[in-house]
């Protein structure tokens, strides 16, 4: 049996989650806060003695039920999001604030819980304003200076994600084959010793699920072995898994061939696209549609939901549609957004493809 060959250069969860600089908690199935990082601390500025055993409704309260975490009630995190809001958290002094949040299930013997990645988005919101008061002839250097920002930040995930597959997934494989190993050889021992391993080995298989989970949402690697296309079609079932809703895909096979940086931006502002399918529209269908035609590369997102208005696109879903019309614009094309109510919301980018690209962008 193959050993983790340095065990000083493994990270384990525990060491990850104090590295991270995201505020970081779990819930339990009961709805009680079991494990926080210190960024939870800071960020909401409570201690930990006062948010472990609390629900998390204290932290994020349009987010979870009003009745996660009371003895009676049922926490169901990830199936009663708030809808039709941004994300907030807030505070001990009771200031809210601007969050990216992400909930992820787990299971364990006792039920199914949660993790909560919290992300403050108080500075992304002033960046908006600061970006709608520069002088227009400024615009295309923060445009340029976007992109490689956006280009670095691709990779770190990119990195962040090989290395959590390579170390924490390679780790905790062995480790898997150490306690399958022990499980065998106490099976006709020590009965209760053999269940403790199995219920072991079964924990273990949950956390590598997690960790390919939080890979694939870092950064998914299908995206960089098979291109576009195949991520695309990966995105659609996923969000058709997690949210009950049919996603129905038409896919050119003139779109396969695009360059890494279009893929990952058309990637990126589809990913965004879902979410807010998700969050706010109430539709049973959506549409998705990639096509590559005279030199142009289209990406069309159409939802039977309620219809996005004029207030929302200004509003709290303001900061992420303008980083959607930020990558079409920083590739030299353009994104639109086209709300009916009753009838749904379509969201169209066109961006020029390779060689067109480059001719656009140095104009």
């Amino acid at each position: 049996m193959r050993a983790i060959r340095n065990p000083s250069q493994f990270r384990g969860p525990r060491e990850f989650l104090k590295a991270t600089r995201d505020a970081v908690f779990e819930v339990d199935p009961d709805g009680h806060i079991v494990r926080l990082n210190r960024t939870t601390e800071k960020l909401f500025g409570y201690p930990r003695r006062e948010l472990l055993g609390h629900p998390p409704r204290i932290l994020i309260p349009e987010h979870f039920p009003a009745d996660c975490g009371d003895r009676d009630g049922e926490c169901g995190p990830l199936t009663k999001p708030g809808r039709g809001s941004a994300p907030e958290g807030r505070r001990k002094d009771g200031s809210r604030f601007p969050i990216e949040l992400s909930l992820s299930p787990i299971n364990s013997r006792k039920g199914a819980g949660a993790i909560a990645i919290i992300r403050d988005a108080s500075e992304g919101k002033r960046a908006e304003g600061r970006f709608r008061a520069v002088p227009p002839k400024h615009i295309g250097e923060l445009r340029a200076l976007a992109g490689r920002v956006e280009s670095a930040r691709e990779n770190e995930k990119r990195r962040i994600a090989r290395e959590l597959h390579d170390e924490l997934g390679q780790g905790l494989t062995a480790i898997k084959l150490e306690v399958r190993r022990l499980t065998q050889a106490v099976s006709k021992e020590r009965e209760d010793w053999f269940e403790a391993s199995r219920a072991l080995e079964h924990l273990i298989d949950q956390t590598i699920l997690s960790v390919r989970r939080i890979v694939s949402e870092l950064r998914p690697q299908v995206l960089d072995d098979l291109g576009l296309t195949a991520a695309v079609e990966w995105a659609g079932e996923e969000f058709q898994i997690r949210t009950g809703t049919r996603c129905r895909l038409h896919l050119s096979e003139s779109a396969r061939d695009v360059e890494p940086e279009q893929a990952t931006a058309l990637f990126r502002i589809l990913q965004e696209s879902l979410t807010n399918v998700a969050r706010h529209a109430h539709a049973n269908q959506v549409d998705v549609w990639l096509d590559k035609r005279s030199e142009t590369l289209t990406l069309k997102i159409h939802d039977d939901g309620k219809g996005v208005t004029t207030q929302e696109l200004s509003g709290n879903r303001s900061l992420g549609i303008l980083g959607m019309k930020e990558r079409a614009l920083m590739l030299g094309g353009q994104l639109s957004i086209r709300g009916i109510p009753g009838r749904g919301t379509t969201i169209e980018v066109r961006i020029p493809a390779a060689g067109a690209a480059e001719g656009r962008r140095s104009q």
